[in-house]
């Protein structure tokens, strides 16, 4: 699973990352540059009451707001709006928002946090607030709300 999630952490940087070759040279001084594109590599968690109740993967729209400073890249954020499923068969609207991540003069992350939303098909819905530990390759869920079997959408 470690592996799993530093697989996707780096595709998702490198998507912000290569993005870079389809667009101007980055001119010297502060910028901020947009990259949207579908993808079918999404992946979550759910989380009840600290106890990890299902993996969910699915598809759909990631956003990648690359910002720099004196021509060189210092921070990104990502939103991805999209479905997702797990095991349940439950599919759940998806929309998730990384903090800036900052990043060091290699283009290393220096910190990752991400907020969640899951609403899902039959009523449960998740909400939370998870990082991703760098120094021991592992994502920590920092808070995790969730309403099981509410109203119905």
């Amino acid at each position: 699973m470690k592996t799993k999630a530093f697989f996707i952490l780096c595709l998702l940087s490198g998507i912000g990352l290569t993005s870079l070759s389809a667009q101007p040279a980055v001119p010297e001084g502060t910028k901020t540059t947009v990259f949207t594109s579908e993808t079918d590599g999404y992946w979550g968690f759910l989380y009840c009451n600290g106890v990890k109740v299902d993996d969910i993967s699915g598809t759909g729209t990631v956003t990648i707001i690359n910002h720099y400073k004196a021509g060189k890249l210092v921070w990104y954020t990502m939103h991805f709006k999209g479905e997702a499923s797990g095991t349940s068969g439950e599919v759940f609207e998806v929309n998730e928002m990384t903090n800036q991540v900052h990043v060091d003069a290699d283009l290393n992350p220096i910190d990752y946090t991400a907020v969640y939303n899951y609403r899902g098909s039959f009523g449960n819905h998740y909400i939370g607030l998870q990082s991703y530990d760098l120094a021991n390759n592992k994502w920590v869920i920092n808070r995790a709300v969730c309403v099981e079997n509410g109203p119905k959408k």
